[in-house]
């Protein structure tokens, strides 16, 4: 460190005299200058010379300090921060089930059935990164000794929990590692769709252990779910039964995927394949809010929507049929019967596809 500083302040007490050396030959051209054109390079000369006399006496004087700051050393965290931060960690893993619940990012399954162990040492290392600083430039350090100190003066869970997770302003980074390396969902972008909010692959492969026993589910309710449908003109029905089961186990199988835009999350697998009696799982198949080309698969193999009685009457009335008109006091046609959820016309209730 001394070193650089004495580089520094000799650099610039040598720009200052060589900088005093061009002004006196500056002078001197100055003096001998018969025309108007040298006296002019003269005087430019003079005013190049007064600034490198007076820039380098700054740099040597104080210029050269502003350099160190902004290489910021990576200060090295001591035998009292080491211990500072092994208390955090050992007060992290007797207290996981009063903080990690707690913070405003959701733990993913997986980390809970690890116990938290990789975001305990995600947050351990953040806070060591915070005290130390960076190694790159210009980077600020974000915690100090008597700040983890306080973080981690009490053994009693809640307070411990309180001051990490509402008091603290230090190290922010602290908290935001858990989604980045802890295996944490942020809820906000989940709402948004952002990436780092799509299913983990343990949610992934539970969706797909679930969704194995939808083919069953659907052949042994196919009678129930199709009666929803009108079945293709001039097909085997049982044929067109299979083909249409096929349809919505492939649809599903999208879904998981994501294909199209597309979702579908394990409790609406789980709903459905957990549905005790076909009644049951018609009911939760129409009451879908995703997957809905699931609902719509039937109809691309020659399958089309069943209309009920209300259905053609509303029709027939709204079209003057029968010389009758819609009596306006009786639920609108197009409705599910007790719902009074718009349809579109002779499709179930559930059936809607979502504006993409």
């Amino acid at each position: 460190m001394w070193l650089a500083d004495t580089i520094g302040m000799v650099s610039g007490y040598a720009v200052a005299v060589l900088g005093l050396l061009v002004l006196w030959l500056g002078f001197r051209m100055l003096k001998g200058a018969q025309s108007g054109g040298k006296k002019l390079g003269a005087l430019v000369i003079l005013l190049v010379a007064l600034g490198m006399v007076g820039g380098g006496v700054w740099y040597g004087a104080v210029g050269n300090r502003f350099s160190k700051v902004e290489k910021a050393s990576h200060r090295q965290a001591g035998k009292d921060v080491t211990q500072a931060v092994e208390r955090f960690g050992k007060l992290l893993t007797k207290c996981r089930d009063q903080v990690f619940p707690n913070m405003p990012y959701k733990p993913s399954d997986k980390a809970k059935a690890e116990n938290y162990v990789r975001a305990i040492g995600a947050m351990k290392q953040e806070l060591v990164a915070c005290y130390t600083g960076s190694k790159g430039v210009g980077e600020e350090k974000g915690a100090e000794l008597d700040q983890i100190k306080w973080l981690v003066a009490d053994d009693d869970c809640a307070k411990f929990a309180d001051k990490l997770i509402h008091k603290r302003t230090f190290c922010p980074q602290i908290v935001e590692t858990l989604v980045e390396k802890g295996g944490f969902i942020d809820p906000l972008a989940a709402a948004e769709g952002d990436e780092s909010a799509r299913p983990s692959p343990d949610q992934k492969k539970a969706i797909q252990t679930a969704l194995a026993k939808l083919p069953p589910k659907l052949s042994g309710c196919s009678k129930d779910v199709l009666a929803l449908y009108r079945p293709p003109k001039g097909q085997d029905a049982s044929k067109a039964e299979k083909a249409a089961v096929s349809a919505m186990v492939k649809a599903f199988q999208d879904c998981a995927a994501g294909k199209d835009g597309e979702s579908l999350d394990l409790k609406t697998v789980q709903g459905l394949v957990g549905a005790a009696d076909c009644k049951t799982f018609v009911g939760k198949l129409k009451a879908m809010e995703s997957c809905t080309p699931a609902l719509e698969a039937p109809t691309k193999v020659g399958w089309t929507f069943a209309e009920t009685g209300a259905d053609q009457g509303g029709a027939k009335a709204a079209s003057g049929q029968d010389g009758k008109k819609a009596d306006s006091t009786k639920e609108p046609a197009g409705k599910a019967a007790g719902t009074g959820k718009a349809v579109e016309a002779g499709k179930p209730a559930g059936a809607r596809p979502r504006p993409r």
